[in-house]
């Protein structure tokens, strides 16, 4: 698993693809690491060889380990805990992984008391989003219903830092798949550099490709660094930092790394706008074979049905008329999924509307396919036919201006 954002990893778990994730890191015979924990529900006192029997209502135990694992996480960068999940060592080797998927039987008992005790686990008292996966959604009959509770925990920020579990009066921190009490001078050294801006959100400036790219990497300058000269420097320098950020992605978090995604999309965006389109085929190409290798073609954050239309543009200007009618096929059934984000945007006294314009253009698409072709012979013309982020309007439209 290969996910970087815990809030991201949270999205995985919401239903209707909830259960069929944690059947998946089941599978893949999951570890814990350090924005994912997993933890079975207490249960009575019991003799060897007994069965294992989680009970429905909180018990201490897990009071003590809810508050701390939210205190682990929120003093980190955030993180998720699911209940009713097996984690441990097997098979001859002292490496805990998966072993067992336990559901919770009446898992609304639990969720229940997990809401109730939340304000009283931890100083301060944090926001914890938290929710049921159902092993069978239609079981209308609550003593029958088993599923498993996924826990959301945000990364808090300085002003309320550290956060301290109130059950044993202890402050944790997340490293690797364990949650520590850190050393005195590691807590100084954490709370001087959330003061000091060093664990800074640098994606909340960015929207489009370029926010998705840094959510995966929320905290890191230098990736921020190559973003800010993406939008604020000269077209030659555009291209060479976003390059400059995609080796650096490879070379820091693996060449699966879903970051990749969004930035061989702005790529793609970058040369089709700098009137070098051919430059960009193969950035828009790999996103699209990434997104499907990860199974993120359906995850609304990762805006699929964008990363899809400009592949389908793509395509259409090769004269690869067929697969290019599929792409938008398939963007337009994307988008029509999620039309929360794909809703028309205004930008200045212009509007664009992605899934009105996709399916323009699959009204005729001999039309669109000859068009795409002939923007892509004429070497100088630029064309704004797919979404494009407001701040690379803005930037865009400023050279306009001062070249005119």
């Amino acid at each position: 698993m290969d996910i970087k954002d815990p809030k991201i990893l949270y999205e995985k778990f919401q239903p209707p693809a909830g259960l069929e994730f944690v059947r998946y890191l089941f599978k893949i015979r999951a570890q814990e690491v350090d924005i994912l924990d997993f933890k079975l529900k207490a249960g009575l006192p019991r003799k060897k060889n007994e069965p294992y029997a989680p009970v429905e209502h909180m018990l201490p135990n897990d009071r003590e380990i809810i508050a701390k694992g939210i205190s682990a996480f929120s003093n980190s960068a955030g993180g998720v805990l699911v209940w009713g999940v097996d984690c441990s060592s097997s098979g001859g080797t002292d490496i805990d992984a998966v072993t067992n998927l336990i559901p919770l039987k009446n898992p609304k008992q639990f969720y229940g008391d997990i809401q109730t005790a939340l304000h009283e686990l931890t100083k301060p008292a944090i926001k914890v989003d938290c929710h049921i996966v159902f092993v069978d959604p239609d079981q209308m009959d609550q003593k029958l219903q088993e599923g498993y509770i996924v826990m959301f925990v945000p990364p808090i920020d300085s002003a309320r830092f550290p956060v301290i579990s109130k059950v044993d009066n202890q402050c944790y921190v997340r490293v690797g798949g364990s949650s520590i009490k850190p050393a005195p001078d590691d807590l100084v050294r954490m709370e001087r550099q959330r003061a000091s801006g060093q664990l800074k959100d640098y994606s909340l400036a960015y929207r489009g490709p370029l926010r998705h790219m840094l959510e995966y990497h929320r905290h890191d300058a230098d990736l921020a660094a190559y973003a800010k000269v993406v939008t604020e420097g000269e077209w030659p320098q555009k291209i060479k930092s976003m390059d400059c950020a995609i080796r650096y992605i490879e070379n820091s978090f693996g060449r699966s790394n879903p970051a990749l995604i969004p930035a061989w999309t702005w790529m793609k965006v970058l040369y089709g706008n700098n009137c070098q389109s051919k430059e960009g085929d193969v950035y828009i190409d790999k996103a699209v074979a990434l997104c499907r290798e990860l199974n993120l073609t359906h995850d609304p954050d990762m805006e699929f049905g964008n990363i899809l239309s400009l592949q389908a543009e793509s395509l259409a200007a090769r004269g690869l008329a067929q697969e290019a009618i599929a792409a938008l096929s398939e963007a337009v059934a994307v988008m029509e999924k999620f039309p929360e984000k794909y809703k028309p945007e205004t930008i200045d006294d212009w509007v664009y509307d992605p899934l009105a314009s996709a399916k323009a253009d699959l009204t005729d698409p001999k039309k669109w396919v000859a068009e795409s072709q002939q923007r892509r012979a004429e070497d100088g013309r630029t064309s704004f036919s797919f979404p494009i982020p407001t701040d690379f309007m803005i930037t865009r439209n400023k050279e306009q201006n001062e070249s005119d």
